[in-house]
């Protein structure tokens, strides 16, 4: 009886412990297309910490100096236009606001961090732009003549998103930070040191299952021998191929989150990164298949999958993260603080 008794008394004790995980497992998220929700270690919290502002110099210049390729001039833009102008060629409006907000402060911190940089080694401007095809920066001129009869509507929206957050920078033991963004990830982030043999230490690999779900997560590039060969002798012009086709493309490495590291393509060794470049592969997380001498490579997520995934960021935002939340979930130990 006794037996009888501690059995059941156990059997208490694990239906309390897994009844509310259960619950959670099942509960809906509010996107109708995903109930994953990551977990974010204790150690690194989604909420921001704020130091004393006396420790840290939060004091930046408050206008970009851009050499604009398609005007072949340096042009001067307060940050606040230009938070505007970079989201714009970087991302949608109909995305949660939060996502949004996010993506501007780490734009906005990315390069200021540039800017800063450039200054020190007095540059004569802080970086490069191309108005004519949309990189990095353009201007209401440009966004008018673009969107025309939707332009009101889509410069109010990211107008009111940088209003709230124009004034935020991220830092990292009390210096600007370098936040790269991409559109999605492989399932998880990459850390820096995982692709370019230097720890950043708030650019670590993160999950960001979510991802897996985005539509075009996985495509396809059909490249037959001659093609490759031919891309590669304009971008070498001591390229040579293997005499046995098969081995054109060995001794590929990978990392342990499926970035390839290193490649022999030919008689040349080129990390993944340079090979995804070279061939337009939409990241350089991909595998490669070898039949009819034509080489089938199936590429996974979109960009560098360092930093903050957007797709991802949308995800969080969705199941009620605000912006802040959602840079300390893809920046390791970071401080978010106002001008």
């Amino acid at each position: 009886m006794m037996k009888k008794n501690i059995i059941s008394i156990g059997l208490l004790i694990v239906a309390i412990a897994v009844i509310p995980l259960l619950a959670l497992m099942v509960s809906p998220a509010k996107s109708s297309d995903t109930t994953i929700k990551p977990v974010v270690s204790e150690t690194s919290s989604t909420t921001p910490t704020t130091p004393s502002k006396t420790n840290i110099n939060t004091n930046t210049t408050d206008s970009f100096r851009i050499y604009d390729k398609a005007l072949q001039e340096v042009i001067t833009v307060n940050d606040f236009d230009f938070c505007i102008g970079a989201i714009a060629v970087e991302t949608d409006t109909d995305i949660p606001k939060e996502a949004l907000k996010a993506e501007i402060v780490a734009l906005h911190t990315y390069y200021a961090c540039l800017r800063q940089q450039s200054r020190q080694q007095n540059k004569d401007f802080d970086f490069e732009c191309n108005s004519k095809t949309w990189k990095v920066y353009v201007g209401k001129n440009q966004l008018k003549e673009k969107l025309r009869d939707t332009f009101e509507d889509y410069y109010n929206t990211l107008e009111s998103a940088v209003k709230e957050v124009s004034n935020f920078l991220i830092f990292y033991d009390g210096k600007l930070c370098m936040t790269p963004c991409f559109d999605i990830s492989v399932g998880n982030t990459f850390s820096y040191g995982e692709i370019y043999n230097e720890n950043i230490p708030y650019l670590r690999s993160v999950p960001s299952p979510f991802d897996k779900i985005a539509n075009n997560y996985t495509t396809q590039l059909t490249l037959s021998f001659d093609e490759l060969h031919k891309i590669m002798s304009e971008k070498f012009s001591d390229y040579q191929s293997a005499e046995n086709h098969s081995d054109n493309l060995k001794d590929i490495s990978e990392s342990e989150n499926g970035a390839v590291l290193k490649m022999t393509v030919g008689n040349h060794t080129l990390s993944g990164k340079e090979f995804a470049d070279i061939v337009h592969l939409r990241s350089n997380a991909f595998t490669v298949d070898f039949r009819n001498n034509q080489y089938q490579f199936t590429v996974y997520g979109y960009g560098d999958n360092i930093g903050l995934s957007k797709f991802g960021a949308c995800k969080l935002a969705e199941q009620g993260y605000d912006f802040q939340a959602i840079l300390h979930y893809y920046y390791t130990d970071i401080t978010i603080l106002e001008k």
